[in-house]
């Protein structure tokens, strides 16, 4: 993931000139969808193409019936709104694209372009779609969509990526046969497409129109959703902060979640999978908003993303079919008159091209530099506002503190319930990774009252002599471990050896740490009678980090 520190104001004001520059020129071309993926099955690629044909064909009813057996064509004789197709054959491969303008019924100058690519090589197909919305005039809201001729080749053709079907509905995980092609799915480490997840309680329906998204970005990701026994199973796979959880205790009754191919259970941050809860209270309206957000985000990372596999533009297949078909008249000994035609024809074409990438390069460059600043904007009010909370947190348990009293805390009985306890006891002080959460859970240590006092004793203590540092407070912190029997010592007496031990590591947000001191209780490695605490101090956040925990991680030494 890009990160968005890192790309701070000057990157924003050098690209800033070039929107400025660019903005406002016509036409505005803007890639809405791009859409990839392999068929299967029996004469996939002419099957394919007889799909996309009879789309177009709809919309563009000059294309010859002579287009359905893959040849090529040219509709429109470089009108406004033309319908073209191209072929190539060569050495056992076989290549068909074609592009279709189709004018906007609700805005004047406004035109949608598609580019569709078939091919074929060693006997497998690939399908490729791109959608474009053209603007000359008046740049009126549109709202973003795919073409609709995906659905269509998901309905009748066996359509597959990542390793299993894309369907042309949602797939609904009803056994444990379901539930594993879903979590060998979400945690396949070479997945290209994001994984859309949706959960309901038995008694509620969805949180969002799964036949409208279906319907929409269908052929874009892959489209699931859990029954509540599923969404626990996932819980304890990922962890309740990473899951798409169904708690009948609480205003919750339906989520849905996008997982990105970038997913891993052990490193990912929450944020960076987005989550949307349902509520009883949710109306219409709501549930269209969430809906809308969804299919905008699945939209735009069909566009951004690559792990999506790239595929020619239109005009590049063209032009190469323009230079065969140029050889081909040179080799034949025709008149001049037939290659001065044939010259000018390429040359328009290749103006037209040179106009149209230009446009669509200018309009992502104002993209860019309006999402850099949006972002850096972002950035900088979560981050104050986090501040400000830590210091309102603070405060208040050093107001408790001074009146002798103590923090009201619940005691931890059981491991399983330590993500929940973390939240409630933990927040604005200590923060825990989801894979040292998960690895908790399934802790034996025998004195879990002796546990969650040390994880305490790091929030009351620890954080606050590294907030405000004194000898006092370091006497105090350090009383406090004996009491407990602990120790607070480095991982390695070298502390450039913890570079070969990746295991330390410990991602927040967007960076990555290492975890250069631990907790010790305990020797050896039978989990029953030791627990280990690995941390590091986010010195620009004031926060503790835990990385991992109860087990020992292996180092250079033996305890």
């Amino acid at each position: 993931m890009m990160n968005i520190r890192k790309r701070n104001g000057p990157t924003a004001a050098a690209l800033e000139p070039l929107a400025q520059k660019t903005g406002n020129q016509a036409p505005i071309i803007r890639n809405v969808s791009r859409v990839a993926f392999k068929i299967g099955g029996d004469r996939a690629f002419e099957e394919t193409i007889r799909c996309v044909v009879s789309w177009m064909k709809n919309r563009s009813p000059g294309i010859p019936k002579t287009a359905f057996e893959g040849e090529p064509f040219d509709v429109g004789g470089g009108g406004e709104h033309p319908a073209e197709a191209v072929r190539l054959d060569d050495h056992g491969s076989r290549l068909w694209a074609a592009i279709l303008d189709y004018p906007c019924k609700d805005v004047a100058q406004r035109t949608w372009v598609t580019e569709l690519t078939v091919g074929e090589r060693d006997g497998r197909t690939a399908f490729g779609a791109r959608l474009f919305n053209v603007t000359k005039g008046n740049d009126a809201h549109f709202v973003p969509s795919r073409p609709g001729v995906v659905h269509g080749i998901l309905d009748k053709l066996a359509v597959e990526d990542d390793g299993v079907l894309l369907l042309p509905r949602v797939k609904s995980v009803q056994n444990e046969a379901d539930f594993e092609q879903f979590r060998t799915l979400l945690l396949n480490p070479n997945r290209t497409l994001p994984l859309i997840v949706t959960t309901a309680s038995p008694e509620t329906s969805p949180p969002i129109n799964l036949h409208e998204m279906c319907r929409k970005i269908s052929g874009l990701a892959h489209l699931v959703t859990l029954t509540e026994d599923a969404a626990w199973q996932l819980t304890d796979i990922v962890g309740k902060k990473l899951s798409v959880y169904v708690d009948a205790k609480s205003s919750v009754n339906g989520a849905v979640r996008i997982y990105g191919p970038d997913f891993d259970p052990n490193e990912s941050n929450p944020f960076d999978h987005s989550l949307w809860l349902g509520r009883p209270t949710d109306g219409p309206e709501e549930q269209e908003r969430r809906l809308d957000q969804i299919i905008r985000w699945t939209l735009t990372n069909s566009v951004r993303s690559s792990h999506i596999p790239d595929f020619p533009r239109y005009s590049e297949i063209r032009r190469c079919s323009d230079e065969r078909r140029s050889k081909a008249v040179k080799s034949q000994g025709q008149s001049d008159a037939v290659l001065v035609k044939l010259y000018e024809d390429e040359i328009d074409k290749l103006r037209k091209d040179l106009e149209s990438e230009k446009a669509s390069n200018n309009e992502l460059l104002a993209h860019a530099s309006a999402d850099i600043k949006t972002a850096e904007a972002q950035e900088r009010a979560v981050r104050e506002e986090n501040r400000s909370l830590r210091l309102c947190v603070e405060a208040l348990r050093n107001a408790l503190r001074a009146n002798d009293r103590d923090i009201p805390c619940e005691p931890l009985e059981k491991y399983d319930d330590i993500e929940t306890w973390a939240e409630q006891n933990l927040i604005g002080s200590v923060w825990i990774a989801p894979k040292a959460l998960r690895e908790t859970r399934k802790a034996n240590f025998r004195d879990i009252e002796r546990f969650s006092k040390t994880l305490l004793l790091l929030r009351d203590l620890y954080v606050p002599m590294r907030i405000n540092p004194s000898p006092t407070a370091r006497e105090a912190y350090n009383d406090a471990l004996s009491e407990l029997g602990l120790e607070d010592s480095a991982c390695f007496s070298n502390r450039n050896d913890i570079k070969n031990f990746p295991e330390y590591k410990v991602t927040y947000g967007r960076d990555c740490f290492l975890c250069h001191d631990h907790i010790k209780y305990g020797g050896g490695y039978d989990g029953r009678d030791m627990f280990r605490i690995y941390y590091h101090w986010h010195e620009e956040e004031q926060k503790l980090l835990i990385g991992h925990m109860p087990t020992h991680l292996d180092n250079m030494r033996t305890s």
